[in-house]
C-alpha cells in the first residue's frame, strides 16, 4: 500500500507519462494510475498490483489469469467462463482477488466462494498455465 503511494507521488511531481509494474508486466497511463491510487480500497490496489493474461481454452470458453498475487503472498487466480460472460467475469475476477486480498489468505482447495450464500462456485488449487511452476486457485463460473 505505501509503495503504492509512494509511485503515485513520484507520478504526480513529475512529467512521466504512466507507470509500469515490473512484477506483473503491466503499465498504467499517469492519470488512470492517479486516480486509483487516491482511493485507498483494496479493490483499486489490487486492480494496479495485478497484470492480466487471457486466453482461449481447448473446451472453446475464456479465461482470465491474474500476474501479481505473489507480492502480497498470495496465489493468483485462474478464472474460466462461458465466451459470452466475459464482460461479467472480468468484475468478477477482480471482486474475488480483492476479496482473497482483503481476507490475508488463500481460499483452501475444494472449498466455495460466491457472491451470495447461495452461490458456492467450488475452488481449485491447480499448476499455473502460465507454466511457471507456481500453484493458481481456480475457479469456474
Amino acid at each position: 500500500m505505501a509503495f503504492t503511494s509512494v509511485l503515485a507521488a513520484l507520478l504526480a511531481a513529475s512529467s512521466a507519462t504512466g507507470g509500469y509494474w515490473g512484477d506483473v508486466g503491466a503499465s498504467h497511463p499517469s492519470e488512470f494510475f492517479l486516480s486509483m491510487a487516491e482511493d485507498y480500497s483494496i479493490m483499486t490496489r489490487v486492480m494496479l498490483w495485478n497484470g492480466i493474461s487471457r486466453a482461449s481454452e481447448s473446451d472453446g470458453q475464456f479465461s482470465i489469469l491474474s500476474l501479481g498475487m505473489n507480492q502480497i503472498a498470495l496465489p493468483d487466480l485462474y478464472l474460466i467462463t462461458p465466451v459470452d460472460n466475459v464482460g461479467v467475469a472480468l468484475e468478477r475476477f477482480f471482486d474475488l482477488l480483492a476479496y482473497v486480498a482483503d481476507r490475508g489468505e488463500p481460499i483452501p482447495d475444494g472449498d466455495t466462494i460466491g457472491a451470495t450464500a447461495d452461490e458456492r462456485l467450488k475452488v481449485k488449487c491447480t499448476a499455473s498455465p502460465a507454466g511457471n511452476g507456481s500453484v493458481v486457485w481456480m475457479v469456474r463460473l
